[in-house]
């Protein structure tokens, strides 16, 4: 079962491009190679494809309180 684990971990890492080159082409060989390991990889790319997206940028109102905010340091400074 650790081994499931470990590999799908590196999975998950390899699909995120979250590996070095090294580890990267080792995760390539092993999709390549072994069958369970390719069945696994291309669920996880389909599940992954289901997550929904998330918002990279903050709110009007998040910009809002962090311009405020440097508004009251900056005015604090002047003091």
């Amino acid at each position: 079962m650790k081994e499931n684990s470990t590999n799908f971990r590196r999975l998950l890492r390899y699909i995120y491009q979250e590996t070095v080159a090294e580890d990267s082409l080792s995760m390539v060989k092993e999709i390549n190679d072994n069958y369970a390991t390719q069945e696994t990889y291309y669920e996880l790319l389909k599940d992954i494809k289901c997550l929904p997206k998330i918002q990279l940028s903050p709110g009007p109102l998040t910009i809002h309180n962090i311009l405020h905010h440097m508004n009251l340091s900056s005015l604090e400074a002047q003091l």
